[in-house]
């Protein structure tokens, strides 16, 4: 279905809106008051997502009003503003959010801003064509950092995010998750949490990596054979099933250095 003008404003209002909350950031703000910060944002980020999905603007969008004031210095910049709705406030966005999680040491607003970047996340690979949200090597690091954090709600949200990342690749071809360090994570984090739902996130995790390129994996080889063994002394189902399937994956693509 095409957009209509009358959709496009309706995103306008909301984009606008969006970007005000934006401007009103504060980092001194009180914890309660942070809190309730995120949970407005998120609030307003779900119904502006609900409103692209359903007019499917993501497709349709290049219109003058979303793109004023967007600096478009190649044609991949100008490509992009026709498909990312978001484009406007994207960068500010992970910004502010990745502010709160560097300074504010409370698991549940840090849960809460989780829930923010899963809902882009999740936005951007199921209706954006071929992206992925901007994410910084240094805020993916803290993400992966994360994996270890002892609230195992946040370190569950925090390889779900990851996992949408395990494809991209640096400039040498290496994945950008294994350069900013997920293999070493996961190999302490196996170690240390045993429920089943936190190994089948792990279990995940590995499974979504990009093993065509498993080849370049070398300097990871002994700690993935030490995830993969921990993984397959689990009863679970989920916890087998999705770490054969990584086996499988990492014996089709690279037999000669899988025992």
């Amino acid at each position: 279905m095409a957009t209509s003008d009358i959709d496009v404003s309706i995103q306008v209002l909301n984009i606008n809106s969006l970007r005000q909350t934006l401007e009103s950031f504060n980092l001194t703000n009180t914890l309660p008051t942070m809190m309730q910060y995120i949970k407005n944002l998120r609030t307003t980020l779900s119904k502006l997502i609900k409103i692209a999905i359903d007019n499917e603007i993501s497709y349709n969008y290049n219109h003058p009003l979303l793109t004023d004031g967007i600096v478009r210095d190649s044609n991949t910049a100008e490509n992009e503003a026709q498909y990312d709705p978001f484009l406007p406030i994207r960068d500010q966005l992970l910004a502010n959010l990745f502010s709160v999680f560097r300074n504010y040491q409370n698991p549940d607003i840090q849960i809460e801003v989780a829930k923010v970047l899963m809902t882009l996340t999740e936005y951007y690979c199921g209706f954006i064509i071929h992206r992925s949200l901007n994410i910084q090597p240094d805020d993916l690091k803290l993400l992966i950092s994360l994996i270890l954090s002892p609230y195992e709600d946040l370190a569950l949200k925090s390889m779900q995010i990851i996992q949408a990342y395990n494809s991209i690749e640096t400039f040498t071809g290496e994945p950008l998750v294994l350069k900013c360090g997920l293999i070493q994570t996961l190999t302490k984090a196996v170690t240390i949490y045993k429920s089943d739902t936190f190994l089948a996130g792990i279990a995940t995790t590995i499974n979504t990596l990009d093993w065509t390129v498993f080849r370049n994996f070398k300097d990871y080889h002994a700690d993935l054979g030490t995830i993969i063994s921990i993984l397959m002394q689990s009863s679970n189902a989920k916890v087998l099933h999705m770490t054969i399937q990584a086996l499988t994956k990492m014996t089709k693509f690279d037999s000669q250095h899988v025992r």
